[in-house]
């Protein structure tokens, strides 16, 4: 549907995986929140898997700011999902991403190991 963004739904049906291809930009960062939310919608899934291991966060504090704190409200995203963001090592142009979205009130977290990530998602904590 858009280029350089996917969103589909794990092999085992319990949570949902979005990618994007090169830098994240605000663009980028609307249309995979307007994929998860039709996905959302159409399966009732709430744990999302972001894997941006080939993705680093183009997007300045004050886009990062307002996205974080209106425009994923005004998209539609549930407030109740838990969302893992998967970087490669050493990439935390993500992490101020973790901290926006947390202070909005949604459960997000930066992880390094695809393992810990679907371990933390999969869980109650």
């Amino acid at each position: 549907m858009y280029k350089d963004v996917n969103v589909e739904l794990s092999e085992d049906g319990s949570f949902l995986i979005g990618r994007v291809n090169r830098p994240m930009t605000s663009d980028k960062a609307y249309q995979i929140t307007k994929l998860y939310v039709e996905k959302i919608e159409s399966t009732g899934i709430k744990l999302i898997l972001n894997d941006m291991r080939t993705s680093i966060l183009r997007i300045n504090v004050e886009q990062s700011f307002i996205y974080a704190s209106k425009e994923v409200k005004t998209i539609g995203l549930p407030q109740d999902i838990r969302s893992a963001i998967l970087v490669a090592d050493g990439d935390h142009s993500h992490d101020f991403k973790e901290i926006l979205a947390q202070s909005a009130g949604y459960k997000v977290r930066v992880f390094y190991s695809y393992e810990n990530a679907l371990r933390w998602l999969k869980s109650d904590e």
